[in-house]
Formats: C-alpha cells, structure tokens, sequence
C-alpha cells in the first residue's frame, strides 16, 4: 500500500457548519434537466496533501477526454467533476457542452442555463461509485450549495440524485440528471461533520475502493489534491488495504482549520 500524510483543513469553519445544518429547504421533489438545481456549494471539511515520495507526480486532466488507460467509469466521473468545476469559474460555455448534443440534453437553451446559476456564490459535490452498464455510467452525486438571496444572505441548499453519462463520439457526455432537493437542516453528509470524520471518511472509501468519494473529499471538487481524478485512481491502484491511526489533534482558529 502507497504511503502518505494528510493535513485536513476545515475550509469555511463552524459558521458554515451551523448555517448547513440550521437552515431548511422545501420539501424533497424531483428534477429533470430543465429544472437542475440552482446550485452553490461547499465541502464543509477538506484534506490537503503533503509532498511524499511514491505518490502519483500532480497532472491537470483534460476536460472531457479519457487519460491513457483510464476506464470507462474514471472517464465518466471525471466529467461529473469537470462539469462543476466548471460552473464554479462562471465556464458556462465549458459547463454547457459537456451535455450531450451539443448542450440541448440539458432541456435548456444556453442562456437558460447560465441564467440558472446567476445567484451561486460556489458549488461543491461529493460522488460515489458510478454504476456501469454497457453503454452508460451512472455517478451517484450529494450537491452541497450556497445560494445568495436578495437581502444579502445566502441559503444553504442540498440536493442528491445521479447524472448518467453516454459515449458520445470519442467523449463521455451527460445525458440525464435525476436531482432531488433535500433537506438542508438534516445531518451534514457522511463524513464531513468535522476534521477526524472527513480523515476517517477519507480512509474507508479508499479502503473501499470508492475512488469519487475519496477525491471528492478533497477541496475544490478535488483539485486541491494537486491530481487529476484518473492519477489519483491509479495512485491506489496497488492497494489491498488502509488502516488509520489517529494522533492528538491541533487546531488553529484563525484558519479555520485542525
């Protein structure tokens, strides 16, 4: 098994913490692509890596193109994270053609769909193992959001469902989206209620093999690994087994961060 130390770093605090808890939203109903979520979000706790010998050298993964040797699923969760991190930097044009026939598979003209993000202040996702069949892949997805509200507050939001993608030519693209908005004052997501949970979380979905889950709970959908999705996969790809032990931990307030 690769070896490797983590720092976690708790990225917006308690305040966000609580506000994620202790704000509701309507009750859960069901979307389709013309009615995504309007989404804004943040990982409530994250780790960052220290350099450490043996580990995958950090890449940049070309949006919506298969990495040599990744797999169907890899290709395709890379996406699901591609389309968010895209949304994040207002790539709206980016965010728009990783929908199948050239966007139209949202239900939404490319105007509507950017109109639909006009009040996100971030978006985040944690992902689960994909689902594959012979001709689609299915990412499970928890969307965690902030939406800015007309008398300056913002509106913690939380949705679940799946995206299912097709090959579409050389490239995986989104053909459906099932999103239910649930309720934002429930427990925060498993694993990401403070600084050891996130470390915990992170080490059992490696040992489970539930690569999405394990990179997502890095910071900025991922990013802050320094590695593409597929280099990170393939970081553990000797792995039979993670045990954890857990040291005293130290906080600093004025980060934010243990």
């Amino acid at each position: 098994m690769k070896q490797h130390m983590l720092v976690i770093r708790r990225v917006f605090g308690m305040a966000l913490l609580a506000a994620l808890v202790g704000c509701g939203t309507t009750s859960a109903t069901s979307t389709n692509p013309t009615s995504l979520p309007q989404s804004t979000a943040v990982v409530v706790a994250t780790t960052k890596p220290q350099p450490t010998a043996g580990l995958p050298q950090p890449t940049t993964a070309a949006a919506t193109q298969a990495p040599a040797g990744a797999t169907d699923t890899t290709a395709a969760v890379q996406v699901v994270l591609d389309y968010y991190d895209a949304i994040v930097e207002k790539q709206y044009d980016a965010a728009y053609g990783l929908w199948a026939q050239n966007g139209t598979a949202s239900g939404q003209t490319r105007a509507q769909f950017e109109q639909g993000y006009a009040g996100t202040a971030g978006v985040s996702v944690l992902l689960d193992k994909p689902m594959a069949s012979h001709n689609a892949v299915v990412v499970p997805s928890t969307i965690l959001s902030v939406l800015n509200q007309p008398n300056q507050d913002q509106k913690p939001q939380r949705f679940t469902g799946t995206f299912t993608l097709s090959r579409e030519g050389e490239s995986w693209r989104i053909v459906r989206a099932t999103i239910t908005d649930t309720d934002a004052a429930a427990e925060p997501p498993a694993g990401t209620g403070d600084a050891l949970q996130v470390l915990q979380a992170y080490e059992q979905a490696i040992d489970d093999a539930n690569y999405p889950r394990a990179y997502s709970y890095w910071e900025n959908n991922g990013q802050a690994s320094q590695q593409s999705y597929a280099v990170f996969v393939q970081g553990f790809a000797e792995t039979d087994k993670v045990a954890l032990t857990i040291g005293q931990a130290q906080t600093n307030g004025a980060a934010g961060s243990a």
